[in-house]
């Protein structure tokens, strides 16, 4: 708690301003790969997006208290996105929603095997079964992947997951678990998780500015900020996708 009131006093950028650098920087990773191929900054520009997506994904679980609705809402629009873009381009796309929706039905198993652990009447028998349902989704969602590829592979689904590792919130943890409960743990364990996503065979060369990202998260002041629009965003990214293929068609 004390972590918590400390980041509320900070001065820096709340997640909703956080949200629209990756939603601008996501757009112009986009237009490069439709429209202009060629220009390879555009694509460096866009590396940004998806760390800072998967640093506020790990945050909005660690907050949420409906985190069922959130997984459904994320599950059902990637599922629909997936359904729309098959149909358009003649093969699975992994769309990066349908990739969300796996990372936060994880941390939703996750989150609920700690309670089990370390709530305030513990339910060992709770957080063994959330446990092995977690181990359950972690190798599902591998097999997944290595049939259907999502847009940033299974490492990809792992990063929000490895963000929201050290999360305890709500729960009464040993004091050397509640310690690493803090935004500086968090930071490191993002840039750990980049560095995998960076290594994976399939990784762009480019990809590395992905640590870029870090910096705008590391203004981050644990702040949600006065807008929400959160179904603007959820929207935001089928409907741009559709705007910048139609143009492409144009061309």
């Amino acid at each position: 708690m004390a972590e918590e009131q400390t980041q509320s006093t900070r001065f820096g950028l709340s997640s909703f301003v956080l949200k629209i650098i990756a939603l601008l920087t996501m757009t112009a990773d986009h237009i490069g790969y439709l429209l202009f191929p060629s220009e390879t900054w555009l694509r460096i520009i866009g590396r940004l997006a998806f760390p800072i997506f998967a640093f506020v994904l790990a945050e909005g679980c660690r907050f949420t208290k409906r985190p069922l609705r959130r997984f459904l809402t994320i599950a059902v629009l990637g599922v629909i996105c997936e359904i729309v873009y098959d149909i358009y381009s003649q093969s699975f796309y992994g769309n990066i929603l349908l990739q969300l929706s796996f990372s936060v039905g994880l941390l939703m198993l996750l989150k609920e095997s700690k309670k089990g652990f370390f709530g305030e009447t513990p339910d060992y028998a709770k957080g063994w079964i959330f446990l092995f349902l977690f181990g359950v989704g972690i190798a599902g969602t591998a097999v997944f992947c290595h049939y259907l590829s999502l847009d940033y592979g299974f490492v990809g689904v792992l990063v929000p997951v490895i963000v929201g590792i050290v999360d305890f919130k709500g729960t009464r943890p040993p004091e050397f678990l509640s310690a690493l409960d803090n935004f500086i743990v968090r930071l490191f364990l993002l840039a750990f998780a980049l560095m995998l996503l960076c290594i994976q065979p399939t990784s762009a060369s480019y990809q590395p500015w992905c640590f870029l990202a870090l910096v705008p998260i590391a203004l981050y002041n644990g702040k949600a900020g006065k807008i929400k629009l959160k179904y603007f965003f959820y929207l935001y990214y089928p409907l741009h996708l559709l705007a910048i293929a139609g143009i492409a068609m144009l061309l």
